[in-house]
């Protein structure tokens, strides 16, 4: 779930982004009776370029991210408290928007972004990480824009 505020030009963009995502949770590589719990917030800032072509625009955009991770390892661990990560990335966007109306478009868009810094979990005697982020975050949505 995301939202995004911001100021738009003619052929630009610029703005800030809120997002999370469901908790999650993943079991551990070598020891399935351990699992951890994830939460994540997301703060980005972005600015585009947004060439059109009648009524859909496209817009095509550089971002750079902060995120929050909050883990909690559960099942057969002596004990885990939770504890917060932060990772950093840099990347851009691409999408499509067509304008139905003059204020309101649905929007389809993929984001990728490369880390700057980069985040593991791990719980108190097991010896691998239960998790580490990846070389590469990508997610794609689809959304409703809205101009005032």
């Amino acid at each position: 779930f995301a939202l995004d505020g911001g100021v738009t030009g003619q052929w630009w963009r610029a703005g800030i982004s809120v997002q999370t995502v469901p908790r999650r949770m993943q079991t551990h590589p070598s020891e399935p009776g351990i699992r951890g719990r994830f939460d994540l917030v997301t703060g980005e800032a972005f600015g585009c370029g947004v060439p059109s072509l009648g009524a859909v625009e496209f817009p095509v955009c550089g971002r750079l991210a902060v995120t929050g991770i909050r883990a909690v390892g559960e099942g057969a661990v002596r004990s885990s408290e939770a504890v917060w990560g932060t990772w950093l990335g840099a990347g851009g966007s691409a999408g499509v928007a067509w304008y139905v109306t003059d204020r309101v478009a649905p929007v389809l868009s993929a984001v990728a972004l490369a880390p700057l810094r980069d985040w593991e979990f791990s719980v108190g005697g097991v010896p691998a990480d239960l998790y580490q982020t990846g070389s590469v975050a990508f997610r794609a949505w689809v959304g409703l824009e809205i101009h005032w």
